[in-house]
């Protein structure tokens, strides 16, 4: 008998749950590993105008993309178009940018799933990551004319 592979988005899901199960909220630890790596990012980042829940927000927004995506579901490609269109509007133009911020989502997802994280959970984020980033890469690399 054959055995089924687990889908990305079931590997996914199941590091959030692990993830959940914790208690963590995990926003703060996903900007500090990204400020770590990424200081001269805080320049794009207002956070006298967003408050704790709107960055919870923005992650969370990223973190049901990634997962979306791993679905096949298709508005993903939109709703990604939207964002970076938003992004380009503040100055937020470099695609490691996107790169570095997921890279922090996956190292703090994968520091607080403990158990649920494995191998193939990793390549699962990995994945959907890259994915992600080339749909970034894909978009006009300036905002739209208004």
């Amino acid at each position: 008998m054959t055995q089924v592979q687990p889908s990305d988005f079931d590997l996914m899901d199941a590091s959030l749950d692990g993830v959940a199960e914790k208690g963590f909220d995990i926003t703060e630890d996903v900007y500090a590993a990204f400020f770590e790596k990424r200081p001269d990012a805080r320049q794009y980042f207002k956070f006298e105008d967003i408050d704790p829940q709107g960055q919870g927000r923005m992650l969370t927004e990223l973190l049901e993309l990634l997962q979306d995506q791993a679905r096949g579901r298709l508005h993903v490609r939109s709703s990604v178009r939207t964002i970076a269109a938003d992004h380009l509007s503040y100055g937020v133009a470099a695609l490691d940018l996107y790169t570095d911020f997921i890279e922090a989502l996956r190292t703090t997802l994968r520091d607080s799933a403990g158990e649920a994280w494995t191998p193939e959970t990793d390549a699962a984020w990995r994945r959907q990551a890259e994915r992600l980033v080339k749909t970034i890469g894909r978009l006009p690399a300036k905002a739209p004319a208004a």
